[in-house]
């Protein structure tokens, strides 16, 4: 249903659209007509296999307007739009807006839309101050940020505050972050809050702090001090009480005593070949130059993993970026076809870009949708992907519970 006018697309089952040969004659009309006929069959099979949105919101019609490249300063990560899903029926789709000319950001705000992506509705919008910066190297403040958290609550970094709300809206904690860069990102099924926070002095960064906040209570569960300067560059992502980040040798984790080993060595896990990692309840979702698959905390190599067009250089089929469901039990991964390659996970791509969504415990496929835009977020229990394509907010069907 597009919301807004008549128009009513409605799901369809996810079918086979696998890959079979193509038997061809002799005679060189033949042989085109064949080829030509088993293009047109797996193009026809591929595009039966992908789901249409259930849903689809013109943002425009709740007063959305794209933030426009000359009313910001890069420095600004928020420019651009970012999509949260804090539970199985709502999202956020938020963005900073500076008041500042191009050149010297002034003080922005964050605005939030708040939707129901069952009916199309706004629930509510909500604002937040966001402090200015002057350079593209000034590291003094934090960028505003949205995450989710267990129980259809949400988590809000803005102005050099960590804010705390229910599902309605209501502000449940409040903590000031102080001085210094810090990010976020939930752990345990959103029941932690991973915070980092580091203080530079003189444009150099001294130590970095890594603490495990309990989403209900607020108080601190572990904290890690990385003094490492290179390490501390690096970034981790927060997998339980561990820390995971590419470097020298593979992937990396780092426990919370300091203790750092390499949990995947493998060409696919290479610190080149990594583009992107996520959290999952399996271990850690890994998307490089070479596909998509799982590798294990305390394994060596991933648990599955689909590949994509070997040696096929600028021209192999891409897996960036990634996303998965807060529960971490299921993965979605943007897949864009090259030129000449379109076949990924036995199938040929019918579009230039498609989400593949993943099992993340057995890497079964269960899900493919249009990739019309590579931002997306999933619900908490996986059982809706949306996508924003800078307009227009589009809801799928991922899994029935």
């Amino acid at each position: 249903m597009r919301v807004g006018s008549s128009t009513m697309a409605s799901a369809l089952p996810l079918g086979k659209r696998r890959l079979g040969p193509c038997s061809c004659g002799t005679l060189s009309s033949l042989v085109f007509m064949v080829l030509l006929a088993c293009t047109i069959m797996k193009r026809t099979e591929a595009q039966a296999a992908l789901s249409h949105p259930v849903l689809t919101i013109d943002m425009s019609h709740y007063g959305y307007k794209p933030v426009k490249g000359n009313d910001v300063q890069l420095v600004f990560g928020d420019i651009t739009p970012h999509l949260v899903m804090f539970s199985n029926s709502k999202a956020i789709l938020y963005q900073t807006q500076s008041s500042g000319p191009v050149k010297v950001t002034g003080a922005g705000t964050m605005t939030a839309f708040i939707m129901n992506v069952n009916t199309g509705a706004l629930i509510r919008r909500q604002e937040w101050q966001t402090p200015g910066r002057h350079s593209v190297v000034e590291r003094k403040e934090s960028e505003a940020r949205i995450v989710a958290l267990s129980d259809d609550r949400y988590a809000v970094m803005a102005d050099a505050t960590l804010y705390f709300y229910d599902s309605d809206g209501n502000q449940l904690f409040k903590r000031p972050l102080g001085e210094g860069m810090s990010s976020m990102q939930p752990t345990e099924g959103g029941n932690e809050l991973l915070l980092r926070h580091e203080i530079t002095i003189g444009g150099e960064s001294r130590n970095v702090e890594y603490s495990w906040i309990d989403a209900k209570t607020m108080q601190v569960q572990g904290s890690f001090v990385d003094r490492d300067t290179d390490r501390s560059q690096a970034g981790m992502l927060g997998v339980d009480r561990v820390l995971v980040y590419r470097g020298n040798g593979g992937l990396h984790a780092l426990s919370i005593d300091g203790k750092d080993r390499v949990i995947c060595a493998t060409p696919s896990c290479s610190e080149r070949g990594i583009e992107d990692i996520a959290a999952t309840s399996d271990g850690v979702a890994v998307a490089s130059r070479f596909g998509v698959g799982v590798v294990p905390i305390d394994g060596k190599q991933p648990s599955w993993f689909r590949e994509t067009t070997p040696n096929a250089g600028m021209d192999r089929v891409t897996v960036i970026p990634i996303e998965t469901s807060l529960d971490g039990k299921y993965l979605a991964a943007y897949v864009s076809r090259g030129h000449r390659y379109r076949q990924f996970d036995g199938l040929e791509l019918a579009l230039p870009s498609e989400f593949f969504v993943y099992s993340t415990q057995d890497g079964k496929r269960v899900a493919i949708m249009p990739g019309t835009s590579a931002m997306c977020a999933m619900a908490p229990d996986g059982s809706k992907l949306i996508s924003f394509d800078g307009r227009h907010l589009n809801v799928y069907d991922v899994v029935s519970k």
